[in-house]
Order: C-alpha cells, then structure tokens, then sequence
C-alpha cells in the first residue's frame, strides 16, 4: 500500500486591484522603505494569517511606479494549518481585505493545484493606456491619463499602433536587455501581440488597450510613447518601421 502524501502547503490563486499612484511598483525592493503592492499584500497576508515562515505572492506582471492594475493575477502558498485549511476561500479574502489598504484589494480568491503559476498559467494580459489629448487636463484625472498636450493626429497614431500587432522582435522597444541576456542563456526579445484598440471615450479622451502574451520590461511605454510622437508629428512613420526592423532606438 502506497501511503498518502500530505502536501505541506495549499496554492491559492487570486486577483487583486490597486491605485498604482502611491506605490513603487509590484515588486519588493528590499532594503529599502518604498512601498510595493507585493510586499504591501506579504506584510498584510503574513500578519492577518499569523503565518511564520518565509512567504512570497507572485504576481502575472511587474508594474512599474505608478501603474493601477484592475484585476492582476496573482498566486501564493499557504501553509497546511488545521485553521487554515477548514478555512474557506471566501472567508480567507475577507480577512485579508480587512487588513488591506484602502488603494488595494483582493477581487477574487480560491484554492487551485501546486501546477498553477501566475506567470506560466497566465494566456494572455491586456495593457491599457488613457489619454487626455487637450491643452489642458482636469486636475482629477492626472494620476490616471496620460496628458498630450500637443496636436493629435488620430489616424496616424491608429495606423502606427495596427504595424505592432503580430509576432516581432520587440528588442528596440525594451528596457535592460543586455541586462537579461547576461542572466537568461534563453532570453529572448520576440513576443506576440494579439491585439491593439484605439477607442474614444469623450471629445477630449482615448483609450488604448494592448492585448499580449507577456511584455518586455517597458515595451509597452515605448510602443506608446513611440506611436504617439509619429502622431504628434515628431518622429516618422518610416523611423517606426526601422525601429521594428531592427534598427536601434
């Protein structure tokens, strides 16, 4: 007879939204005090858990400073405790909301296999950048759209953004490449985009949403930022597709 194996830990997967404005990203930056949405919902899980040993939440994507998230995925382990397993899901997620900052929360939570990984599992990521395209912008919205503050050719910025969509070599549009190269024998810069919208939400308001299978740090500010100055008038649409080509930024 084969004995039955108790595993010494339970996944769980979520999803959590957050205002990125008063954090320094996802990511832990340790040693230092800057406040994280990771290391935000560790400390938090940690202490309304009562949990002891080391303990880490991975999420789908490494936000930069100052990017809100709707709904990220996210998974964690937690020890096989007695309480902590004739907890349900639900109960879990209302105790850790309660903990939580108000700029942050857990949408979703429920147990999943030890296979699960929020990165690996993860089909596809969706990217969305708001614009306020007028001489000036509300006040109340500046911590959640972009301001251009310069003409706007719509058509133009359209027609940029459609040349991104398919399998590329996304190299010129990437941050810290030669930096991956050195640690990652594997890394690679090709990456798929399934999709790119441009819609108008007001006289004076657009949205752009990227939809992709996984992004190069920074890629999708370049792409944006890139397209909106072909836009603007102050690079080409020739120059976009050198970029894409393989010329240098």
């Amino acid at each position: 007879v084969t004995p039955t194996v108790t595993p010494t830990y339970m996944r769980y997967r979520g999803t959590c939204s957050y205002d990125g404005t008063y954090f320094s990203g996802w990511q832990v930056q340790r040693n230092t005090n800057k406040r994280t949405v990771a290391g935000t919902l560790e400390t938090t899980i940690k202490s309304s858990l009562n949990l002891t040993s080391p303990f880490h939440v991975t999420g789908s994507s490494r936000t930069d400073a100052g990017v809100h998230a709707k709904q990220q995925l996210l998974h964690f382990d937690l020890p096989s405790r007695p309480d902590l397993a004739s907890s349900s899901p639900s109960h879990l997620k209302a105790v850790i909301n309660s903990n939580l900052p108000p700029d942050l929360t857990l949408l979703t939570l429920t147990r999943t296999t030890p296979h699960f990984h929020s990165i690996t599992s993860c089909k596809s990521k969706t990217y969305v950048y708001n614009l306020c395209v007028s001489p000036s912008q509300p006040p109340h919205s500046r911590l959640h759209r972009l301001h251009v503050y310069r003409d706007l050719d719509v058509d133009v910025l359209e027609d940029c953004l459609r040349r991104f969509v398919g399998t590329r070599d996304f190299k010129a549009f990437a941050g810290q490449v030669e930096q991956k190269i050195k640690v990652k024998k594997n890394f690679t810069t090709i990456r798929t985009i399934n999709s790119i919208a441009l819609s108008r939400t007001s006289s004076t308001s657009y949205s752009i949403s990227i939809n992709l299978n996984g992004a190069l740090y920074k890629m999708i500010r370049n792409i944006v930022g890139t397209c909106l100055d072909c836009a603007t008038g102050r690079v080409g649409v020739s120059e976009v597709e050198g970029l894409l080509e393989g010329k240098e930024r």
